[in-house]
């Protein structure tokens, strides 16, 4: 059976949403984060040929209302809506809603000054690839 690559994806994030929602890989790490925040780190790799640079794989849950405070990642992030909807907006740029299915690109360096849920009664749940250098934090906090 021959299988395209727009179904490989669809077949990887099927297994990894119920992977999320059984509590498979919560268990691999502690949730942690901000108040209705949850913040589970999946993975952390360097780069092959690049020993200076990692990559990140975060799943990141916002309950009903909730936001994350700003902060800023040093290197490129690309984030992938698994559930509901988040607004985003970085460094004086528009505010954008993305929605399940949908993704996002925040350049390096830049602050992600706004990171919350859309909606005030729906979760929401995203996936972060977050690329860095080798055993620096993949997030800072900025000082408001």
């Amino acid at each position: 059976m021959k299988t395209n690559a727009l179904g490989t994806r669809r077949q990887a994030l099927t297994l990894l949403t119920s992977m999320l929602g059984s509590g498979f890989l919560a268990s691999k790490a502690a949730a942690h984060g901000e108040e209705g925040v949850s913040i589970v780190p999946l993975f952390n790799q360097e780069l092959a040929g690049h020993p200076e640079e990692q990559v990140s794989m975060t799943v990141v849950t916002y309950a009903p209302g909730k936001s994350s405070p700003p902060h800023r990642h040093h290197g490129p992030v690309f984030v992938y809506v698994i559930e509901g909807s988040v607004e985003l907006q970085i460094t004086g740029g528009p505010l954008t809603t993305v929605k399940a299915g949908e993704t996002f690109y925040e350049p390096p360096g830049s602050i992600h000054e706004v990171s919350r849920n859309a909606s005030k009664t729906e979760p929401a749940k995203l996936i972060a690839f977050i690329v860095g250098k080798t055993g620096t934090a993949v997030t800072s906090p900025v000082k408001e």
